[in-house]
């Protein structure tokens, strides 16, 4: 399909819009628009003067011929001519002068060698074969400096393009880079090409002291984070761009503080994947609550997590919450033979399967509405499905709700997990995989007896060629019981955020991250004898919810007062992964570790819970999480 031709008042609305450029920009137009031949004729010119200059250096120069009549071109003229020819040749065949590759990049130059070396191999041939007097010593001259002259032009119009795209200083505000990697490398490079560009970089830092005093496209490397403070003043800097796509929570946060206190504004570059949809400028942003929790680098076994998945139907239990959900997301990306996603919100069942399939038309037998609480049903999906994996993530988990109403944890926690147990050893489940929570290492809260109990029924399944095991784990940013998206509420809907204490603690990941380590452990666990034993997933140092607190106000430019209300029954301060009589033991992955868990039998539980209120309930949950003097052991 051929291409419009402009119709004549067209052209002359443009070439009145040309003569009515400066002389300097008609100049710069004329040759963005006959690029080709200027390339080519620039080209020629250097051969030229490449092979008259080389035949200077020889001892008897061979320029001119004219031995009886006017003077008129000698050979090497006419071997300079042939050299044009070649390049021009070589250079087309090639794409050099296409935009094949970026303009005076080191891709152009790696071509552009190759057509010198080809050039000077035919004007020597041809000198060879003619007989000519110039002599093989010209040509083989003249190449290095044709690719010194081809070089250095391509260079200076490279330059030129750079600086007359450079942001205007009277727009951008003077910025601080932190990184000096690559994602320093990246978004230097975008900043100092984008005339728009809010920002224009006048030093960068990084903690690695190797670095210092180098340059990153002329902008001075000068220092680590503690010289924020001193080179911000020294450069009247507005903003810290944190160019670091794999920066630690740590790191986010230690920079945001010291951002704060010297005024600066704060933006992070995004992890790679999602920097390469976009542009690193426009990738700029706030950092978000994730930021500032952390993002790790979880790194895990795929193909033992691909034989423990693929071929099999593997049913996540739970798949409507934020972990479920993105589990379920994960599991399908190793071919099992079908998932199936269970969960009693159906609408946390729609986000689910549009997570998963990217549709949601809940129109497929293997998208589940059922309660755990209802043994019968639960039966009757196992009957039907017979999975032979179950990720088990179902669990209420509102710590200070679950204190007054300890019958709904009860419930749900542990018999929805009895239920779920005693199905899949019914149907011969290959792997259960019980996701817990970090409150089981505090059994002297609701939640963290259910979940440790739940933990220690798993404990007590039977080894009979199946697979038993939990996955203690910490709290999901993304989850609607989360203490960000508690914070976040709260700012949205204006008042005071309110803490238990200045204090308090959490740990937090996103939920990528933690399913990605629950199938691992999965996959540890089914390689070997894993009875008794819980394994932990370790996503690094807790988070102070009062600092998370203000940097999330920070970045919402609220002026929200912070309020403490003290720990309200049933809560704690700070949070822990292991009870105090738990042993912590590494496992070959670096992020797992594992400790010990006393059994529980199923029937002996129901029958030391039996009927109680809620005190005497709460009473004997936190006694059996215990599991003083060996009670509840089958």
């Amino acid at each position: 399909m051929s291409e419009p031709h402009a119709s004549p008042d067209s052209r002359e609305d443009s070439a009145d819009g040309v003569d009515a450029m400066p002389l300097g920009l008609r100049f710069r137009w004329w040759l963005a628009v006959h690029k080709v031949p200027v390339q080519i004729a620039g080209d020629s010119l250097v051969w030229l003067l490449a092979f008259f200059a080389a035949s200077m250096l020889r001892s008897e120069p061979v320029v001119l011929e004219s031995p009886t009549g006017p003077p008129r071109p000698g050979p090497v003229f006419g071997m300079a001519l042939v050299a044009c020819l070649a390049q021009a040749s070589f250079g087309t065949l090639s794409g050099l002068y296409k935009g094949r590759w970026r303009f005076g990049s080191f891709e152009e130059v790696r071509h552009l060698v190759f057509a010198v070396a080809c050039v000077s191999g035919v004007a020597i041939a041809l000198d060879t074969l003619l007989g000519s007097p110039v002599g093989p010593s010209v040509a083989l001259g003249a190449a290095p400096f044709a690719l010194v002259g081809t070089t250095a032009a391509r260079y200076a119009w490279r330059l030129d393009l750079e600086r007359r795209r450079r942001p205007r200083l009277e727009r951008s505000a003077p910025a601080l880079v932190f990184g000096a990697g690559e994602g320093g490398h990246m978004l230097i490079t975008a900043l100092l090409r984008d005339p728009e560009s809010p920002w224009f970089p006048v030093a960068v830092l990084d903690d690695d002291p190797t670095l210092v005093g180098g340059r990153i496209r002329g902008v001075p490397v000068l220092g680590g984070r503690r010289d924020i403070p001193r080179l911000a003043a020294e450069f009247g800097a507005r903003a810290l761009l944190v160019a670091v796509p794999s920066a630690s929570s740590d790191l986010v946060r230690e920079l945001a503080r010291m951002a704060r206190y010297t005024g600066l504004e704060v933006r992070v570059l995004p992890p790679l994947a999602e920097l390469l949809r976009s542009s690193p400028t426009a990738a700029l942003r706030r950092p978000s609550e994730i930021d500032l929790v952390g993002r790790r680098r979880i790194e895990i076994d795929e193909d033992a997590v691909t034989r423990v998945l693929r071929g099999r139907r593997v049913l996540v239990v739970g798949a409507g919450g934020a972990l479920g959900s993105e589990l379920a997301a994960k599991i399908s990306r190793f071919e099992p033979a079908a998932l199936l996603l269970l969960d009693r919100d159906e609408s946390g069942l729609h986000a689910a399967q549009l997570h998963v399939e990217g549709r949601a038309l809940l129109n497929r037998d293997e998208v589940i509405v059922a309660d755990i609480t209802d043994a019968e049903r639960i039966d009757e999906v196992f009957d039907r499905h017979n999975p032979e994996v179950v990720f088990h993530s179902a669990a209420c988990g509102h710590l200070a709700l679950l204190h007054h109403h300890p019958r709904a944890a009860l419930l749900t926690n542990v018999e929805g997990t009895i239920n779920l147990l005693r199905a899949a050893s019914r149907c011969g489940t290959s792997l259960f995989v019980h996701v817990s929570s970090y409150s089981a290492a505090h059994p002297e809260t609701v939640l963290g007896a259910t979940n440790r109990l739940a933990e220690r029924l798993v404990a007590g399944m039977r080894p009979d060629g199946s697979v038993w095991v939990s996955v203690r784990v910490g709290q999901a940013v993304e989850s609607s019981s989360s203490a960000v998206n508690t914070i976040r509420q709260q700012i949205r809907w204006g008042g005071r955020v309110t803490l238990a204490h200045p204090d308090q603690t959490r740990h937090m990941a996103t939920a990528g991250e933690l399913a990605l380590l629950v199938l691992q452990a999965a996959s540890m666990a089914s390689s070997r004898r894993a009875e008794r034993r819980v394994l932990v997933a370790e996503i690094g140092e807790p988070v102070r919810l009062d600092e998370l607190a203000r940097q999330m106000l920070e970045q919402a430019e609220s002026d929200m007062e912070i309020a403490y209300g003290g720990p309200v029954p049933g809560d704690y301060v700070e949070e822990r992964i292991f009870a105090p009589d738990e042993t912590r033991e590494p496992t070959e992955h670096p992020q797992i570790s594992q400790t010990s868990v006393p059994p529980a039998d199923i029937d002996m539980v129901r029958s030391l819970l039996g009927d109680l209120d809620s005190a005497g309930l709460r009473d004997a949950l936190s006694r059996l999480a215990r599991a003083p003097d060996g009670a509840a052991h089958p």
